[in-house]
């Protein structure tokens, strides 16, 4: 019982503290569900009302204490009545990207052939992003690569069977690489 006692004695002075400044607080519970995840630092107002950033980026603003996310066009700050929703959708662990957005991500498909079917945008480790491309299968085996402007296959290759399924493709490239710096190619 004395246990119990000190934990709700101690709860009740954390409470207390947090309820005593709600911009606070709702900014550290924020910062708790969104541990993980690619954040950029900003540092004020023009960077969230000009600057572009691409789908799915998470910004931090860290001197108002507010969150924004990116959709490729606007900056949305995330606040505790609409996190949820965005965990579940554009902050989930892979986000499919719709291809109205794919021109934002690091992929340009220099072949014209359409060959890519979805982008799918994972978690963030070490300053590098998880990838997975889902390739469209061909008439003949196909060896697809993820290349650079100056390093052809830098980030890898997949190769697609003819006739068997088309595997996902995981690629893991640096979390700031610019859209369309990522070749890829067969």
């Amino acid at each position: 019982m004395g246990m119990f006692s000190m934990t709700s004695d101690a709860l009740t002075k954390i409470f207390k503290k947090i309820k005593d400044n709600l911009n606070e607080k709702d900014y550290y519970i924020i910062r708790a569900a969104l541990q993980g995840r690619s954040i950029i630092t900003i540092s004020n107002d023009s960077q969230v009302l000009s600057r572009k950033y691409t789908y799915g980026v998470i910004l931090d603003y860290a001197l108002k204490k507010k969150f924004y996310y990116s959709d490729g066009s606007t900056n949305t700050e995330i606040t505790l009545s609409n996190l949820r929703t965005l965990l579940n959708g554009i902050l989930a662990p892979c986000l499919k990207i719709p291809s109205s957005y794919w021109g934002s991500t690091p992929f340009m498909d220099v072949t014209g052939y359409s060959m890519l079917l979805n982008i799918v945008r994972c978690e963030t480790v070490n300053g590098n992003t998880k990838w997975i491309l889902y390739m469209d299968t061909d008439s003949e085996d196909q060896i697809y690569t993820a290349s650079t402007s100056s390093k052809v296959g830098y980030y890898g290759s997949h190769t697609v069977k003819y006739g068997f399924y088309s595997q996902p493709w995981e690629i893991w490239i640096p979390s700031g690489a610019s859209s369309g710096t990522v070749k890829i190619d067969w």
